[in-house]
């Protein structure tokens, strides 16, 4: 059934990218395939599916995010289909996850700004990239912030 739905999405265009393409597919083979087999999806329990999703949740937490949306959808496709009379995937609030180590970015000491002020100014770069720059050290904003900043704002 995973194999029909990914032919489906194939189809339809889903992915463009190689990397995206080859995604679904991965997670087939390395999660799906060893957890599920070859078991027919009408005798798949919810107790099943939660234990394994848990257990990549744990491990793998930006993989098994995936890896639950084409779980989800597949039962779904079965749903359709007439197959199974109910979709046995639990929502993804109901794993745990493992709290992440947030890497914040490194910090300048303010006595170095004026340096860094001088280096891009006298830098080959072009007016918008200096603006750019000196505003995102001026205001602290996030960089992607500073992209969609207008002249008028600033």
């Amino acid at each position: 059934m995973y194999m029909k739905w990914y032919k489906l999405q194939m189809a339809s265009k889903r992915w463009t990218h190689k990397a995206s393409i080859q995604k679904p597919l991965g997670a087939y083979q390395n999660q799906v395939q060893k957890a599920f087999g070859f078991i027919p999806i009408t005798d798949v329990t919810r107790r099943v599916v939660f234990g394994t999703l848990q257990q990549v949740f744990l491990e793998h937490h930006d993989t098994a995010k995936s890896l639950h949306c084409y779980v989800d959808e597949v039962f779904e496709l079965a749903l359709d289909l007439e197959i199974i009379e109910q979709n046995p995937c639990p929502r993804k609030k109901k794993f745990a996850t493992r709290k992440r180590k947030v890497a914040h970015h490194g910090t300048i000491e303010a006595s170095r700004l004026p340096d860094l002020y001088q280096r891009i100014m006298n830098g080959k770069s072009d007016a918008t990239f200096k603006a750019a720059a000196v505003a995102l050290i001026v205001s602290a904003l996030r960089v992607a912030n500073i992209a969609y900043l207008r002249q008028e704002h600033y």
